[in-house]
């Protein structure tokens, strides 16, 4: 990701665990299995699969590198 202008994610994926490493800049993640959520000012963080996500306060020129388990669908 990069040149990020709004909030991303707001969902989960069933079936893919992510990894996010921040490039450059810094932005908020928060994670939620249903019962807790816990925000991080990123750094990096595994993401494991059915945990939903939403990333926030992107900085000006932030960038992510996201890591996946498997190829991206947009279903």
């Amino acid at each position: 990701m990069h040149n990020i202008k709004s909030d991303r994610g707001g969902h989960a994926h069933r079936d893919i665990f992510q990894v996010l490493i921040p490039i450059s800049g810094n932005f908020l993640v928060s994670l939620s299995d249903g019962l807790e959520t816990k925000t991080f000012r990123m750094y990096a963080v595994t993401i494991p699969r059915m945990t939903f996500t939403t990333m926030t306060e992107f900085y000006k020129n932030a960038e992510c590198k996201v890591l996946a388990n498997t190829h991206y669908n947009i279903s």
